[in-house]
Parts: structure tokens; sequence; C-alpha cells
């Protein structure tokens, strides 16, 4: 049978067009049951969902959408997420993204805080289901480990980093594509040590060592010079400068301020002596090099991955989440500047004549001179 109709689908399965229609649009108003053989009589008839009437509908839905009560997505979020949307651009820019997109498809946002819910969830769940909530986006840091049932009803998806204990959808910056994009930029720049600093607790779950890959990979490719990262729990001025001490970089590159912070601190001169890039620039900074993550870009794509669960009726935790990972853009800032030594720069290209510029400064030198300009 070349089409099967409902109709055809419901004799033959013993049930009512309206059970048909329930079990192959995935809602409610059918036990398990039934649900399973209507959908096993639909795959033996070689049934298949019409796509252009599923496009005239969501196209039905968004002209019709200002006209009539807009069905709500909810926001879960937390308090200091929801601070930081007026202090960086990271979070505010994919809010703004998802919440235009959201609002173009005709739907509006009702923001919830995770603190009001730890103790209760299902507090939370029984106000969603109130408002009719179709979907979920999520933008917070942590969701607690909240039982999985309490997810079914909703289409999901995180913004900005994955959710361990709700392995949703995910829509996020590519921190691998962006720290190779990096490599290749400071590469092309002549930088030859390039050094990568992190902080370990804000990187290890959210992004699986994605820039330490990217930056060893690139370094191991392009013939540059294998330097260990510094890693640490906490940032530490002492042992972050011990490590520069030790392996000497030409640039560092890093998600923090904190290590430009401490150069500055420790007298080295930037770029002068060591450059420094950036793999979070907040739209805003213009004063350093480095990665410009196009989180508006990220948002959208989260509420894109709601909207198409919504139109598919697809709810609860996927089987298999996917996610949509959006590439960040270089940003040529003063803090990265062009060596002597410059050449061309991709991985497998031969990286190993060192450049030639005037050897740098220890920092036990930068020590002893600021020592003998306090003396004077």
């Amino acid at each position: 049978m070349s089409h099967p109709t409902y109709r055809q689908i419901a004799e033959i399965a013993k049930v009512s067009i309206f059970s048909v229609s329930c079990a192959l649009r995935n809602r409610p108003g059918v036990s398990q049951e039934v649900r399973k053989r209507i959908t096993e009589v639909a795959r033996t008839l070689g049934y298949k969902p019409n796509p252009m009437v599923t496009a005239l509908m969501t196209g039905h839905r968004r002209s019709n959408a200002r006209r009539r009560m807009r069905a709500i997505i909810a926001c879960l979020t937390d308090r200091k997420t929801r601070r930081n949307r007026g202090l960086i651009s990271t979070n505010r820019e994919s809010y703004q993204g998802y919440r235009d997109t959201l609002d173009e498809a005709g739907f509006s946002i009702d923001e919830f805080l995770i603190e009001d819910y730890f103790d209760n969830p299902r507090k939370l769940f029984t106000a969603l289901t109130a408002r009719r909530v179709p979907g979920i986006i999520i933008q917070a840091g942590v969701i607690p480990p909240w039982d999985a049932a309490l997810w079914k009803n909703y289409a999901m998806a995180s913004v900005g980093n994955r959710q361990l204990n709700v392995p949703c959808h995910f829509a996020g910056t590519d921190h691998y594509r962006n720290a190779w994009l990096a490599m290749t930029q400071l590469a092309a720049l002549g930088y030859r040590r390039i050094g990568l600093a992190m902080s370990r607790a804000d990187w290890i779950a959210t992004v699986d060592y994605r820039a330490l890959s990217a930056c060893l990979g690139w370094s191991l490719q392009g013939g540059l010079a294998i330097i260990p990262p510094h890693w640490t729990e906490t940032w530490d001025r002492t042992r972050f400068l011990q490590w520069v001490e030790k392996q000497r970089p030409d640039a560092v590159l890093a998600a923090e301020h904190e290590p430009l912070i401490y150069l500055q601190e420790a007298g080295v001169k930037i770029p002068g002596e060591i450059g420094f890039a950036h793999l979070g620039l907040d739209s805003t900074w213009t004063n350093l090099a480095g990665i410009r993550q196009n989180n508006f870009e990220v948002g959208q794509a989260a509420a894109k991955l709601v909207i198409d669960q919504i139109n598919r009726n697809e709810y609860g935790v996927p089987e298999h989440p996917c996610s949509v990972q959006i590439s960040g853009t270089w940003f040529a800032g003063p803090s990265a500047t062009p060596q002597e030594s410059t050449q061309p720069s991709s991985p497998g290209e031969n990286h190993r004549s060192k450049p030639r510029r005037a050897a740098r400064k220890s920092l036990g030198e930068h020590r002893a001179k600021r020592r003998k300009t306090r003396e004077k």
C-alpha cells in the first residue's frame, strides 16, 4: 500500500481514527500497548508522514501565533547565569538569540530559577503543566539529578553547556574548532611556543578537554614545540609564573583573565615579550586578540532544536542526544602581533625554525629590574 490513510490503519489495527492520530503524532490519548500495535501496523503498510503537511501546519502556526494566546517555552536558569547576562556577553547574547527566535516563531518565554525547586522539583513541573508548556530551554550551570520521568512531556535543549543529569539536545560554541582557529592564527603571526593555561574546574565537564586536544594536535601536526599545558583547580599567581619560567612560551592561550593579569603584574610586556589570546572574548572587548564565540547564534540554535522537536512531536529525554556547535570568529586584537619570523601556517608545514627576535627576559630578570627601579 503506497499511501495508507489513518482510516485504513485504524481498520486493520481495530481502533478508532482518533487513536491512530494520537499514536502516530506521539500524543497522549492511547495506551502504550495500543500505540505499539498501531505503529507496527503503520510500519507494515509503509506509512510515512507527509513532510509538506508538516511544513504547512508549521507555517500556519507561525502566521497565526500573534493572533491568539502564545504557547510558552520555559527557560530554566540559575541566579548566577541570570546575573551574568548584565556582566558578560556570553550569557546575554545566547539569551537574546533564543528569545528572539522563539518570539519570531510565536512563542513566549517564562523563566524559572532552579534554586527555587531544589527540594521540590515536582512543584516546578506542576507549574509547567498548568501553563501547558511544550518545551524547555536550559541555560544554567548544573541541573540536579531529578527523576527522569519528570521530563517526559517536554521538548528540550540546553544552551552553552551539556547537562550531564539531563542528557538532552545541546547547542554551544565549538571549543575544539575555536582553539584550533586560535592556534592557526597565532602560528600565522609567527608564534612558535604557544602555551595553554586553563582552570580545570570550569572546563572538564563542559568541554571534555576539547581545547587541550586542539592545541596539542595543532602543535604536533604543525611542528611547533609541545608545551605541557598549565592546569589548575584554582588560579595561583606563583604556580602560573613558575610554569611560564620553566616552559618559556612566546604566547599564552587562555579562557580567563588571570594569566594575563599575572603576566602584567610580573612586568611582562604584552605583546612585546609574550603574546596573549583569549578563547572567550566578550563582544565589547577590543584590547585583546582571540575568539568571539558567536553566542547569539548559539542561542538561536538551541531555540530551533526545541521548535523542531515540537513540530515533530518528540518529547522527553532523547535516546541519542545531538549537538549543534557554532564556530567562533577570530578577532585580531593588539595583544598578539606579527613576529619577525612570520611564516605561512597550517598543520603539516614546518615551523621548527626559531623566530629571529631578541631573547625574552626571564621572570627573574623582570623582578631584578623592578627591584632596582624601586631602589632608585
